[in-house]
């Protein structure tokens, strides 16, 4: 089995996140790997959202790990400002991105680039 790498550049625009959803379906279909669509959009959506306010490109890299039923995605933004998990109250509208990342990860985390930071979460199919 042939694995690839899904990477592309997103405008750090509204539409942004449906576009890189839609995208992830197409690669995830591709790797017979659908199953995870559901986990991996509410992921990227969350990722690329955070990324979006820090106003530049944002890259987007989607793979799995060959054979082990791991899916890792991949978020690089011009932010230096590390992702804080925050505990949002009842009534706060945001807050609530990096709960549900841990939620639906197996691991999630971030490391620092020359100019901003990757922010990357792995998904695990169940039962594996």
């Amino acid at each position: 089995m042939t694995i690839s790498r899904f990477s592309k550049a997103y405008r750090p625009l509204p539409h942004s996140a449906k576009d890189a959803r839609d995208d992830l379906r197409t690669a995830l279909t591709g790797w017979d790997m659908a199953d995870l669509y559901d986990d991996a959009a509410v992921v990227l959506a969350e990722l690329i959202t955070n990324a979006i306010r820090s106003g530049d490109a944002i890259d987007v890299e989607i793979y799995p790990s060959a054979g082990s039923g791991l899916l890792h995605v991949e978020v690089h933004d011009t932010c230096r400002e590390s992702p804080v998990q925050q505990s949002p109250g009842d009534d706060d509208e945001c807050g609530r991105g990096l709960m549900l990342i841990a939620a639906l990860a197996k691991e999630w985390g971030w490391t620092p680039t020359g100019d901003g930071k990757i922010v990357h979460a792995v998904l695990e199919r169940d039962g594996r």
